[in-house]
């Protein structure tokens, strides 16, 4: 992996955590730790795989969903 990709995947995982942890205001998202774990950006920056571990006591499902919500 390049230095610019490994770059621009570690300021795309802190941007993320950001956003997720004090921007995003669902109510499905209370009481929940969630951390971007990895980011994945594909060689021509087209795609993003964002890996995210979840920990609290709602379903696993339901936050994905509210974070999904949220997307742009």
């Amino acid at each position: 992996m390049s230095n610019r990709l490994e770059r621009v995947n570690a300021q795309i995982q802190k941007e993320v955590a950001n956003i997720i942890n004090y921007e995003l205001n669902d109510p499905r998202l209370e009481n929940e730790i969630i951390s971007v774990m990895k980011v994945d950006t594909a060689p021509d920056l087209k795609y993003v795989k964002i890996f995210l571990s979840i920990y609290g006591n709602k379903q696993k499902e339901s936050v994905i969903e509210a974070i999904k919500s949220t997307s742009g």
